[in-house]
């Protein structure tokens, strides 16, 4: 009967109304043959995602995953894709890669090959070896059953410890997390098995936290983690996700990671590095010196992503190679700020920070991955009086972020708003709050003079004065005169047609906190007909912001908004005495900001002035309709304000 074997999918497919399911591997046979209803809306559904994990020393942890999927709709066939981002070299790889796509008509397509294709994961100015693997099954359908199986070794560079999230795009079944002790299926490492700690952070209400021992987690019913929409909170902060570490005493380097008090000290031992005599100002003593170094790493020093080698971790670059080089990231430039100020006779320590992706908070479970980024700090003897200057039960610290090119001592960016920072001393850890003031608002003012002409064209001058890097306009000025004129035409509101020349543009490393540009501006239609009055166009004003929702979509995740730019505009516009605005004078206030606007006659025209400024705001999942029901509303009456503002008519 061997002849009737090509036709077995077909013919249990035409008996049996299904699939042959042991066709797929034997640990998908059974969660394939579930019968429940998959969750309502899902494109696709996860029957199982199980990844198995060991260690035996070296460093190496081993991992084998397990996923099974249902593709329900067209729009599910993104599961049909395999991918993991690593460190490439030694630090991360793919020893093995399976793949099995069980059509509804019975047929199988497999993928089998310990490669499929990896492609350099840089980008963003990063230079990096960061690998992305990813395979691609064919023929995937509707209906399909889409199985992977691979087995990868990690050796993470801050010793043997993972994190994992727990939900992704899809919702699943089953989600399980297990320690085995032994090979089961991985190459034999040899020695004794060292078992894991595991800490969960997030995890939704009905799913208990795992014991301090436990060696696996299983949970039934994970929903889909809310796709990434505006003005929601990074999913750092708010998804689930599982830490597994490994404390193996026997490893040469490796960092405690079991509290925050090892990880500081951990820290501390890495930026303990040969010294590099620098003296940018001999002459300057005390802050003076610290200015002097800080100004000549702003502007000597290019903040530069460099993960040429995987195995690096967070060592730092020694302050002789950052000199030499002239480039480096936050920890290459920390490091060498350290360096200066410990020349100059300050105690200085690395400051371990997260910005502008979620928050790092002491009660989060430990670890080294819940930063992103390092600064320093400084201890100070006496009050300085600065506004970055923060007090602990070890005494008094300046905190300084070398990579913030525009900050002068004592500020820093505002990324740093609200946040902490774990400082990092050779006995322990001491978290501290960014103070409020420390932090820099970006604001915009823009300040506009010409006439309308009898063609209804603004012709003048249009100058904007940036604080911090409100807008990106130093950064485009660090580029040149190309990424400048981009710059003019994506975000100062000009009617299409407009033309600008620069008339001067400060040097971005100007030092003063402050960057101006001047334009001779020509703007067509800058008053338009509108009805029975005119409309005045934005020139140089801030727009509404974007809707954070979609109209008639429930909201899934949190509702977070930041500070938006306070925004300072005034305009002196000669246009003849016919046209006057309708209202002088306006306010508004809403959750999110406070806007006034007012206009008074000038000598051939009139002085038109506007003024916001915002807060942030979080609506968190219980009151999230609330929040986007406030920013539609806040942004409709903006709209209507400014509208109403620029509106003229004939004056009788």
């Amino acid at each position: 009967m061997s002849w009737l074997k090509p036709l077995a999918p077909f013919l249990a497919t035409a008996l049996l109304g299904a699939p042959a399911l042991d066709q797929l591997p034997a640990w998908a046979q059974g969660p394939a043959a579930c019968t429940e209803a998959p969750p309502a809306d899902a494109d696709a559904w996860v029957l199982l995602d199980r990844t198995e994990f060991t260690y035996r020393g070296g460093g190496e942890i081993r991992l084998r995953a397990f996923r099974l999927v249902k593709i329900l709709t067209e729009q599910g066939l993104e599961a049909r894709a395999f991918e993991r981002d690593g460190l490439g070299g030694a630090a991360s790889r793919i020893e093995k890669l399976k793949g099995w796509n069980l059509r509804p008509d019975g047929t199988l397509v497999t993928l089998d090959k310990a490669w499929v294709a990896t492609v350099s994961a840089s980008g963003n100015g990063e230079l990096t070896r960061d690998q992305r693997t990813v395979a691609l099954l064919d023929r995937v359908v509707k209906g399909s059953l889409v199985a992977f199986e691979s087995q990868e070794v990690l050796r993470p560079p801050l010793g043997p410890l993972v994190v994992t999230p727990v939900m992704g795009p899809h919702p699943v079944r089953t989600w399980e997390l297990a320690w085995v002790k032994s090979a089961n299926g991985f190459p034999s490492l040899g020695a004794e098995p060292i078992p894991p700690r595991m800490a969960t952070w997030n995890l939704p209400p009905g799913f208990p936290p795992p014991a301090p021992d436990a060696t696996q987690i299983r949970l039934e019913g994970v929903p889909a983690a809310p796709r990434r929409v505006r003005g929601a909170p990074h999913p750092q902060d708010t998804l689930p996700w599982v830490l597994v570490r490994f404390q193996d005493p026997a490893l040469p380097g490796s960092m405690d990671g079991s509290t925050w008090d090892s990880i500081a000290r951990g820290t501390h031992t890495r930026f303990e590095l040969p010294r590099a005599p620098f003296a940018p100002v001999p002459e300057a003593r005390g802050l003076d010196a610290l200015r002097a170094a800080l100004r000549w790493i702003q502007t000597s020093i290019r903040y530069r992503i460099v993960y040429l080698s995987p195995e690096r971790g967070w060592q730092p670059a020694t302050p002789a190679s950052v000199l030499r080089n002239r480039y480096g990231d936050c920890k290459d430039q920390a490091a060498f700020l350290l360096n200066a100020a410990r020349e100059a006779g300050f105690h200085a320590v690395p400051a371990l920070a997260r910005i502008h992706e979620g928050h790092a908070e002491p009660v989060q479970p430990p670890s080294p991955y819940a930063f992103n980024h390092v600064i320093t700090a400084i201890r100070l003897e006496t009050p300085s009086g600065l506004p970055a200057e923060v007090t602990t039960p070890k005494g008094r610290y300046l905190l300084v972020d070398p990579t913030d090119a525009f900050s002068p001592l004592g500020r820093l960016a505002t990324a740093h708003r609200g946040r902490q920072v774990l400082i990092c001393e050779p006995e322990g850890g001491l978290w501290v709050p960014v103070p409020p003031d420390a932090t820099s608002r970006p604001a915009v003012t823009v300040a506009l003079d010409g006439q309308i002409t009898e063609g209804l064209a603004f012709e003048g001058t249009l100058t904007l004065r940036e604080q911090e890097d409100a807008l990106g306009l130093r950064s485009a000025a660090l580029e040149g005169p190309g990424p400048v004129e981009a710059w003019v035409g994506g975000h100062l509101n000009l009617p299409p047609g407009s033309t600008w020349q620069p008339v001067s543009v400060d040097d971005p490393m100007a030092g003063n906190g402050t960057v101006n540009l001047v334009l001779r501006l020509k703007a067509p239609g800058a008053l338009r007909k509108a009805g029975g009055a005119w409309s005045l166009a934005g020139l140089g004003l801030p727009r509404a912001p974007w809707p954070i929702q979609k109209l008639g979509r429930p909201r899934l995740s949190a509702v977070e908004t930041g500070a938006w730019i306070g925004w300072s505009w005034k305009a002196h516009l000669k246009m003849g005495g016919v046209l006057a605005p309708t209202g002088p004078a306006a306010s508004l206030e809403t959750p999110f900001r406070k806007a006034t606007f007012q206009a008074a006659r000038a000598e051939d025209g009139w002085s038109l002035a506007f003024t916001q400024t915002c807060e942030p705001r979080r609506y968190d999942l219980a009151h999230a309709e609330e929040g986007v029901r406030a920013q539609r509303e806040d942004r409709a009456r903006f709209s209507q304000f400014l509208e109403e503002a620029l509106t003229f008519a004939v004056q009788l």
